[in-house]
């Protein structure tokens, strides 16, 4: 349960009432008298619930990336675009193919990732190609991405700890990110 919520961002209302008097009409001395009456005000604070968005790069995805050109930042940008249901095609067993540009290129001519979510607070970059490298991914490779997604997206903290000190993965933005 203690690494769920290091997950979240807590939520809370925390409300105060507060009962105050009007202040002494002018000419009138500070000692209130029995007609004054007393205001009730409510100060509250609203906290909401918001899932911490992590994002992960295989290390084999890693290297590609920086041959390509892209920055930990479009990574970023591009999945502020999934979280807005911005996604090129969702293949199933939580795996999304996302486009991204290039730089000096637009999206159309760019990159294709292939990423696992859920669509909630983890994201893993598995692999990515240029369009010019190739027109898509075939079943087996879906078939072994699907798999991967799964056993990723099944870690918990202590298991995500263990790849992120391995270097099998990296993470690139957390909570703290505009991600």
């Amino acid at each position: 349960m203690e690494g769920h919520l290091q997950s979240l961002r807590l939520s809370s209302q925390h409300c105060v009432a507060a009962f105050v008097g009007g202040a002494p009409a002018r000419g009138r001395s500070a000692k209130r008298t029995q007609t004054e009456h007393f205001v009730l005000r409510m100060y509250c604070t609203k906290w909401y619930i918001f899932p911490v968005r992590r994002v992960f790069q295989t290390s084999t995805f890693t290297r590609w990336m920086r041959k390509a050109g892209l920055t930990d930042d479009a990574l970023c940008d591009a999945v502020s675009e999934m979280v807005q249901g911005l996604v090129d095609a969702d293949l199933g067993g939580h795996v999304v193919k996302k486009r991204i540009a290039l730089p000096g290129q637009g999206k159309r001519g760019g990159a294709r990732t292939i990423v696992a979510t859920k669509m909630a607070d983890r994201w893993f970059f598995l692999y990515g190609f240029g369009k010019n490298e190739r027109a898509n991914i075939d079943k087996d490779e879906l078939k072994v991405f699907q798999e991967v997604a799964k056993e990723l997206l099944g870690f918990d903290h202590r298991q995500l700890a263990t790849a992120l000190a391995a270097g099998e993965i990296v993470e690139i933005c957390d909570g703290n990110d505009e991600a």
